[in-house]
């Protein structure tokens, strides 16, 4: 089953199911809500496997874990003016968009997504048909890395990376991928999928992370 056909299914099964009950239209802030799709990956379940509507009610509202409240990252998204937002699967992208438009409607955004298919990472081909504001330029890392490794990326993402004020990374491959950035304006967002990463972290598998690289 190719990405999209899984895609497809994913959500004409579970996500009506998902939306009404997610505070995505309600809130002023961008609370737990928005990260919860990020459990959609074809690389550890099949789509029948994924249940969007009991993991939402198993996680809404639970803490971050990580290094960085969620206070401190939403001060920083305020005082940034440019953003680079690299997605992640691309049952999620239509989360991260809606996240873009409601929350970074005021700021110049970067929205990246994988330069070639790989696992069900989002493509340029998810993007096509949604909604996003004049303010968001969609640009590709260049490669087809199931995370962000500068060294293989392409030459505008690498400019997009260096000149942004912040820099958010969804997802656990991108967690991975990128290392240790040595800037303090790159934050990862992402559902703690293996007990590596969770132990790394110091949290559960599951939970959700909010961090900086490293």
């Amino acid at each position: 089953m190719c990405k999209f056909e899984a895609n497809s299914e994913l959500f004409n099964e579970n996500l009506r199911g998902f939306w009404p009950i997610s505070a995505f239209p309600q809130q002023n802030h961008p609370k737990s809500d928005r990260l919860l799709a990020n459990i959609i990956d074809f690389g550890l379940f099949e789509p029948g496997e994924i249940d969007l509507p009991g993991f939402l009610h198993t996680k809404r509202g639970a803490d971050f874990q990580g290094a960085v409240s969620p206070e401190a990252f939403i001060a920083a998204m305020d005082r940034a003016n440019s953003l680079l937002y690299v997605a992640d699967n691309c049952g999620e992208i239509i989360f991260d968009c809606h996240f873009i438009n409601r929350f970074l409607a005021d700021k110049r955004v970067h929205l990246s997504v994988r330069g070639e298919p790989v696992l069900n990472d989002a493509t340029r081909e998810d993007i096509e048909g949604v909604f996003l504001h004049g303010n968001v330029t969609v640009l590709d890392t260049g490669d087809d890395s199931p995370g962000i490794v500068l060294e293989t990326c392409g030459e505008a993402f690498r400019k997009a990376y260096e000149q942004a004020d912040l820099v958010i990374l969804k997802g656990q491959g991108n967690f991975e991928g990128i290392g240790t950035p040595g800037r303090d304006n790159v934050y990862s967002l992402f559902v703690a999928k293996c007990p590596v990463i969770a132990r790394h972290i110091g949290c559960k598998q599951n939970d959700l992370v909010l961090t900086i690289p490293g």
